[in-house]
């Protein structure tokens, strides 16, 4: 199901970009992000635990996109798996999923479809873009035989930027905004007593990114 809504987005991306191609500006780029969040994790188990924590990450994209003069859409990829630190939580003395618990997370697929509007001839611009991405477990929990499921990422953006012309064949951009990822919860199933349950919320945070661009 989480596929075919990626397919449906990226076709309708797509299709709307070379329904009037012949008058668009193509134009692929590389850019670096860099993310931060204070999320919160809580665990429900035979008691509640909380724990907040700052997230920070910073990766890579690529992307292509179409300019049609008052507004541009594109597509940007992550082409790599993104890898969290292996976590760690004691639960000797826990009365269900006792041992030492082990959790490291995986982050691939991830699609940003966005639309970009110049604000006039001033070089700066908003854009806007829904994200979409796979959160994939890898768990070890301790004396049991407990899973967790793969979770769908989702979350929009929203920036403002700039574009300077280097007058070398390339344009650079600045942008600075807000994402917002939707909460993310999952399951656990094979347990030694009633399950637990996972949820992490917060996952909204400043953004910035540089970004090189060359036209064609």
């Amino acid at each position: 199901m989480y596929m075919k809504k990626i397919k449906y987005l990226l076709v309708s991306a797509i299709f709307a970009m070379f329904a009037t191609a012949s008058v668009a500006q193509v134009s692929v780029g590389i850019s670096g992000t860099g993310f931060s969040a204070d999320a919160t994790g809580s665990e429900t188990q035979d008691t509640a635990q909380n724990r907040d924590e700052t997230l920070e990450a910073a990766y890579a994209s690529a992307f292509i996109e179409y300019d049609f003069g008052n507004f541009a859409v594109g597509v940007d990829v992550i082409p790599y798996t993104i890898d969290s630190e292996t976590a760690t939580n004691d639960q000797s003395n826990a009365h269900v999923d006792s041992g030492i618990n082990t959790v490291q997370v995986d982050i691939e697929n991830v699609i940003t479809v966005y639309g970009i509007v110049p604000l006039s001839d001033t070089g700066a611009y908003i854009k806007a873009g829904i994200i979409r991405g796979d959160l994939l477990t890898d768990e070890n929990m301790g004396a049991t035989s407990t899973s967790y499921p793969d979770a769908d990422l989702e979350g929009e953006t929203v920036m403002i930027g700039y574009a300077y012309d280097t007058g070398a064949g390339a344009t650079v951009r600045v942008e600075a905004g807000l994402t917002d990822y939707n909460d993310v919860s999952v399951t656990g199933t094979g347990g030694d007593g009633t399950a637990n349950t996972v949820t992490v919320s917060g996952l909204d945070g400043p953004t910035v990114r540089l970004s090189i661009v060359k036209a064609f």
